[in-house]
């Protein structure tokens, strides 16, 4: 099999500018997301739950992070194994539609409980990011680069 290069980068053939400058398009917004759900939260509490106290406020901050982290953990594996099944790129859109999902409805929520299901929501699609993003790299890099 032949390889090539795109953008320094020698991948594997059948690779194209188009697949690779929509990896890097996936990867750079999925990462986006990840940051502003994190940076977001605590400003999305203060707006949903204004009467709550401090104290709260912060553990229903530290609360959503941790379930949501557990459940990325849960469901990368998941996630994985069902893209080795149906294909890298419905998982990936399926990932890119959870995180629609839980930003769309966390504009609605009106309590601590509705907060929790959007960030879980989210927490799917960010499973379903963070694998693809590993899983569709290993199968651009070209076989003669990966692990030097």
């Amino acid at each position: 099999m032949e390889e090539k290069s795109i953008l320094f980068v020698r991948v594997q053939y059948g690779v194209t500018r188009l697949n690779f400058f929509t990896y890097y398009m996936l990867a750079f917004f999925g990462i986006s997301f990840f940051v502003f759900e994190d940076a977001a939260q605590k400003s999305i509490i203060k707006q949903v739950l204004p009467n709550i106290t401090k104290a709260e406020k912060v553990d229903l901050n530290a609360n959503l992070s941790f379930y949501s982290e557990i459940l990325v953990i849960v469901v990368v594996s998941i996630w994985g194994t069902l893209s080795d099944k149906i294909g890298r790129r419905i998982v990936y859109a399926c990932g890119f539609f959870f995180f629609a999902l839980g930003f769309g409805f966390v504009a609605l929520a009106k309590s601590a409980a509705a907060l929790y299901a959007c960030r879980m929501v989210f927490a799917i699609g960010a499973g379903s990011s963070a694998s693809m993003l590993t899983a569709v790299l290993a199968d651009y890099v070209a076989v003669s680069h990966k692990g030097k």
